[in-house]
């Protein structure tokens, strides 16, 4: 919310990313930038994977979405 509060609506996602990034080095957060996770199903790995935006902590998974609000 630090990031969203500071720059408001209106940019792409990549610039909430890159702030994101410096806010998370500010409160020591170890984090991940887009790492990319591979999928199995059935205990077979999948040829598509998921690259998350930040995985914290080695156990969050923080995706980004730049919209003006949330639907409900």
């Amino acid at each position: 919310m630090t990031v969203s509060n500071y720059l408001g609506c209106g940019f792409l996602e990549s610039v909430y990313q890159d702030a994101l990034e410096i806010e998370f080095g500010r409160q020591n957060i170890n984090y991940i930038r887009e790492k990319i996770i591979p999928i199995h199903y059935h205990n077979i790995k999948l040829q598509s994977s998921f690259k998350a935006d930040f995985v914290c902590n080695n156990s969050i998974i923080v995706e980004l979405k730049a919209v003006n609000h949330l639907n409900s």
